[in-house]
């Protein structure tokens, strides 16, 4: 049995090393020739390549984290790359953040400006915040 776990081991080692080379493309199909090489793929790089795509991101719709927390990575990675080339905003992304904005004198008296050589964005009042 310990054996079989070493060689198992020693197999996955080898196989990390493999994969961490290879293009996506090549990397499904490495994930085609046997479970024990589609979770290596799933563990390793589906949710590294996940990792490396939300890291830059403010916003990751609800819905791409929980497939990926379901063990589906390679689905989650599918749909944040067609969330990306979305043009509007979505309700959930309005409503999860606080707004900062400044309309013209909506937020009050605009103070003048000291003698000293403060920068302008630490002269004007403070900006409305909203909730939406």
């Amino acid at each position: 049995m310990a054996l079989a776990a070493l060689q198992e081991r020693g197999l996955r080692d080898l196989a990390e090393v493999v994969a961490h080379a290879l293009q996506p493309k090549e990397l499904g199909r490495l994930a085609c020739v046997s479970p024990f090489y589609a979770r290596l793929v799933r563990e390793l790089k589906w949710d590294e390549m996940c990792d490396a795509i939300w890291e830059a991101k403010v916003y990751v719709p609800r819905e791409l984290r929980e497939l990926r927390a379901r063990g589906e990575s390679l689905l989650a990675l599918r749909r944040s790359a067609e969330d990306a080339a979305r043009t509007h905003i979505r309700d959930e992304e309005l409503t999860m953040f606080l707004w900062n904005y400044r309309l013209k004198e909506s937020c009050g008296p605009v103070r003048l400006r000291q003698a000293s050589s403060l920068p302008p964005a630490l002269s004007r009042p403070p900006a409305c915040r909203r909730r939406y």
